[in-house]
């Protein structure tokens, strides 16, 4: 991204030499100071916003206009002094429940039934259960908003999204536009919300899950107006993108990865980056291993 600019002034250039009009150049030019666009979407809890915090600084000295999208007032200040725009957008973890309010009359129209409604897991359940299934239905609300919002003005050409998230993903592949999922646990084969699952039961647990009366229909939505078949090529919170992926960890940390999970991911690439502070410079793998 960050070569982007350099990339467009030296075709600007054999433009020139080559005769082409001064107006056609003139439009080439404007494509070529115009700074690479980058989202970045977040769980907004001080464990997943730091390490991030380097990377957003790193593509705004490298010349991208970074927006970050928050709900709260709580990083507001943190990310501004990383050189991103803070810019509000709705939250999604611990608003399930109300973003499915608000969107309601939309997803009936587009076939999400009461007993789709009624299924939802109520506040008893348990916090990682209650991600997991609402992350499906509301992502496709909040990916809804996303889609109006980039439609309607300002759009980026790149989408950085914590893995735990589905909205930006579903957008962006809406749009076409380029993803990177980050995760700051170990990997793939280390959830952090199945920390407690046995890796041999892991499978049948995502396969029960994926067959949810509350997933079904929402994964019917997400194919019909995203264009993403959600159950079929990812598993709940683990919505690691199918271009490329960063871990702000180290490899030796990762756990294995179920063969059910592996097939999810071929053909994506992953980035152990080890750690962004610099008080951690040292706890990388040698040359960034993949």
């Amino acid at each position: 991204l960050a070569q982007a600019p350099l990339i467009q002034r030296i075709h600007i250039d054999q433009l020139a030499s080559s005769g082409t009009t001064r107006r056609t150049i003139t439009r080439f030019a404007a494509m070529a100071v115009a700074r690479p666009r980058v989202a970045v979407f977040n769980m907004e809890i001080v464990g997943t916003v730091n390490p991030i915090l380097p990377v957003v600084a790193e593509l705004v000295q490298r010349g991208c206009e970074v927006r970050y999208y928050l709900s709260k007032e709580t990083y507001v200040s943190d990310v501004a002094s990383a050189g991103a725009e803070p810019v509000r957008f709705d939250d999604f973890c611990g608003r399930w429940e109300e973003v499915i309010q608000e969107d309601e009359e939309w997803l009936q129209s587009q076939g999400y039934s009461q007993p789709a409604f009624d299924a939802l897991p109520g506040k008893e359940k348990s916090m990682m259960l209650r991600m997991m299934i609402y992350s499906l239905p509301a992502g496709c609300c909040l990916g809804r908003r996303l889609v109006k919002s980039w439609s309607q003005g300002w759009c980026p050409d790149v989408v950085l999204y914590n893995v735990m998230l589905l909205h930006p993903f579903l957008a962006a592949k809406q749009l076409g536009i380029r993803t990177a999922s980050f995760s700051t646990y170990p990997g793939p084969g280390t959830p952090m919300h199945l920390y407690a699952q046995k890796f041999e039961e892991r499978e049948a647990f995502d396969e029960e899950m994926a067959q949810h009366p509350s997933l079904v229909p929402a994964n019917d939505i997400a194919l019909k107006v995203f264009g993403v078949d959600v159950l079929k090529s990812q598993l709940q919170c683990r919505f690691f993108s199918d271009e490329a992926n960063i871990v702000f960890n180290i490899p030796q940390l990762q756990g294995p990865v179920n063969e059910y999970q592996q097939r999810r991911l071929e053909g994506s690439t992953f980035h152990w980056v080890g750690s962004t502070d610099p008080q951690l410079s040292g706890f990388a793998p040698p040359g960034g291993a993949e």
